[in-house]
């Protein structure tokens, strides 16, 4: 997270939310969010606050998502609530998606 590795805030579940959203990056366009071949080039690329929008991700809820969970400033960075509750995961599509028997037991555990 951009805070550890630039020595600004405070390291808190934020960073956490920005691992997640480097492991989706990573499975949805088979590349790290920052190409860098050190750490003061990472560094670098960290202040210019920059992520390039790969070809292959097409989708604009999985983008806004990313770009959500990417956030370089950790106050704005969102939550996991905010992210469980983001329409990537909780629009009409995504809800018809879910396999009935996934459905039933998500039902089951919250009684």
């Amino acid at each position: 997270a951009p805070e550890l590795l630039l020595d600004i805030g405070i390291a808190d579940n934020k960073v956490d939310m920005w691992s997640l959203g480097v492991i989706i990056f990573q499975l949805v366009s088979h590349q790290l969010p920052i190409q860098a071949r050190s750490i003061p080039e990472l560094q670098k690329k960290l202040r210019e606050r920059r992520i390039e929008r790969p070809a292959n991700i097409t989708d604009d809820l999985i983008w806004d998502l990313l770009m959500k969970l990417l956030d370089f400033d950790p106050k704005t960075r969102i939550s996991v609530l905010e992210a469980f509750q983001h329409p990537f995961f909780t629009s009409p599509q995504a809800i018809a998606e879910i396999p009935l028997e996934s459905k039933n037991i998500a039902e089951k555990g919250m009684k």
